[in-house]
């Protein structure tokens, strides 16, 4: 009995151990981004978007 908690403690503990090594290189890899949260303009960016493209003008 005492071997099969032994063995079920170290195949748990190399689990675990796997799991924290998986996450760790996953998580190396990603890229920081930011963003912003902006209320007021988000009701106004079709608007913003079409003045830069200059959208308006061929409406007349």
């Amino acid at each position: 009995m005492k071997i099969k908690s032994k063995l079920l403690g170290v195949l748990l503990g190399s689990v675990i151990g796997l799991g924290f090594t998986a996450q760790s290189q996953a998580q190396a890899n990603l890229t920081e981004i930011k963003v912003s949260y902006q209320p007021a303009l988000y009701w106004a960016l079709p608007f913003y978007v079409a003045t830069e493209k200059n959208w308006w003008a061929e409406l007349g």
